[in-house]
């Protein structure tokens, strides 16, 4: 969660906290708070996340900023029905809005989950006084980013969807069951889409993963959720999240201009 400001044309500005999410396509503002100030809507359009694909209307916000770092005149969007307006993250710490996608593209994000920093910068953030554990490629589509991974009896790699938006670690869709067989369900969980209900997960173990080029976990700890995950990839590749509960610890560094994601820890 971060706290950004949103203004609209006339000037008038609004403080709130905001889910941070490279899981979304685009960024979201809710309805009660498009509503309180005076934003255009410029067209109906459709969003992607991993529950799926809804229709949205669209509003021209002339100004969102992050500390230092604003984004003009960003299209974000709201769900105009009055059933499911709750926007969801890990938490629910009462977010008035998600920073999606859009608002990262082009940038760096660094964020240090051990001490509640983050950073958002035109370049990579130096970290000399932490020791690189990984240093991978990404494959960014549709405003998402990919990193590869590695599962018993798949002879494709699969691919992570970089998931800040979700508090679970790797969790993998229905697409992917006949490669991930849980030896135990150690506990049941959820992932949280932007809008609509929680999706059920369960957690368990496998006997190996592999996370990037050479992250190896074996055993390895996955979840499998009862959904499908969609993705604007080729669907030859199974796909998976990657979420905050792995992330967390380490320093995280994921570079859209570059398409790198580096992965740190304290010396």
């Amino acid at each position: 969660m971060v706290e950004a400001e949103v203004q609209d044309k006339s000037g008038k500005r609004l403080t709130g906290l905001f889910c941070l999410d490279t899981g979304a396509q685009a960024s979201q503002l809710s309805k009660e708070k498009v509503q309180e100030l005076n934003f255009e809507v410029v067209r109906t359009s459709t969003n992607t996340t991993a529950g799926g694909v809804r229709a949205y209307k669209r509003v021209l916000v002339p100004s969102i900023r992050l500390g230092q770092t604003e984004v003009r005149d960003l299209h974000a969007f709201y769900i105009d029905t009055s059933d499911n307006e709750q926007i969801q993250c890990p938490g629910r710490y009462g977010a008035i809005g998600t920073l999606g996608a859009d608002f990262l593209i082009g940038k760096t994000l660094t964020i240090d989950y051990g001490n509640w920093r983050l950073a958002l910068t035109q370049r990579p953030f130096q970290l000399s006084a932490y020791r690189k554990v990984s240093d991978d490629s990404i494959e960014l589509a549709a405003g998402f980013a990919f990193l590869k991974c590695q599962l018993p009896g798949n002879k494709k790699d699969c691919r992570l969807l970089i998931d800040t938006g979700s508090s679970e670690g790797v969790i993998f869709g229905q697409g992917m069951k006949r490669f991930v067989n849980l030896k135990t369900i150690t506990r049941s969980g959820s992932i949280a889409t932007q809008v609509g209900p929680l999706i059920p997960v369960d957690l368990g173990t496998i006997d190996w993963m592999v996370i990037g080029k050479d992250l190896r976990q074996a055993p390895a700890t996955v979840g499998l959720c009862e959904s499908i995950l969609n993705s604007p990839l080729k669907t030859k590749y199974g796909i998976g999240l990657l979420g905050n509960e792995f992330m967390e610890k380490y320093i995280v560094q994921i570079d859209y201009g570059s398409k790198t994601l580096k992965l740190f820890e304290k010396q």
